[in-house]
């Protein structure tokens, strides 16, 4: 009887630089860097600032269509919300068409920072895009809404 020779443990596995899932999460990671150096004057986080520019893009909606559109879970979204209406960026009201539910829209000190983090919000984007070419960033974007289902 001839013996097989010993696998090690690792060789059946595929390496982490090659699985989508992985490279995905370390862009993340790499993206939230840059966008906390860049954001960190304004104090504000991804999650606060795609909110507010939701609201900058659809004033007088209410919770559960701002977690719609931003992608986020509704308590992680009512989470944000309360933050930002407690520093006065955000106002709620309560929906006259609907009184349970409440309005959300932009305060002027709110629509004054989405205006200011303009400039932030593209260093942040031109830094993570940075080691592609540009036809390359247009297409890179391209899949990336292609994997998540903004085109098709």
């Amino acid at each position: 009887m001839t013996k097989r020779p010993q696998r090690h443990a690792a060789e059946g596995l595929h390496q982490l630089d090659e699985k989508p899932g992985h490279l995905v999460r370390r862009a993340h990671q790499l993206s939230v860097t840059i966008f906390g150096e860049e954001a960190r004057p304004f104090r504000i986080t991804g999650p606060q600032h795609v909110v507010l520019v939701a609201l900058a893009h659809h004033p007088g909606v209410d919770q559960n269509t701002v977690a719609s559109l931003v992608a986020l879970d509704r308590s992680t979204t009512g989470n944000v919300i309360t933050r930002l209406e407690r520093r006065g960026l955000i106002s709620r009201r309560v929906n006259p068409a609907d009184h349970r539910g409440r309005i959300l829209s932009l305060t002027a000190k709110g629509d004054k920072l989405v205006k200011a983090m303009d400039a932030a919000v593209r260093r942040t984007q031109q830094r993570f895009l940075a080691p592609l070419e540009p036809g390359e960033q247009a297409q890179f974007v391209g899949y990336l809404r292609r994997i998540v289902g903004l085109d098709g």
